[in-house]
């Protein structure tokens, strides 16, 4: 299980809205969610929005992770240190 407080359990996030306001914070909180979709989803917002703030939680994330979020956190990595061949 990942190391949340309650609080956190309830944080409900718009990955969406996070993403157009660039909230890299929120974006960077929700890679801790406990429904690994919303996970997905942060990491390819965070790959969009490109701040480079986002590459540490990134790769700390990467241990816990099922294979399907694995792969989106390695591609979001990739693409912040340049070794991107293309962006999905």
């Amino acid at each position: 299980m990942r190391n949340m407080n309650l609080s956190d359990k309830m944080f409900n996030p718009d990955i969406r809205s996070m993403e157009e306001n660039r909230d890299i914070n929120g974006l960077i909180k929700a890679l801790n969610h406990d429904e690994y979709l919303i996970r997905k989803e942060a990491t390819r917002s965070l790959k969009k929005v490109g701040d480079e703030r986002a590459i540490e939680p990134l790769i700390k994330s990467l241990k816990y992770e099922e294979w399907q979020v694995q792969h989106a956190l390695l591609n979001t990595v990739r693409v912040f240190s340049g070794n991107s061949r293309h962006n999905q």
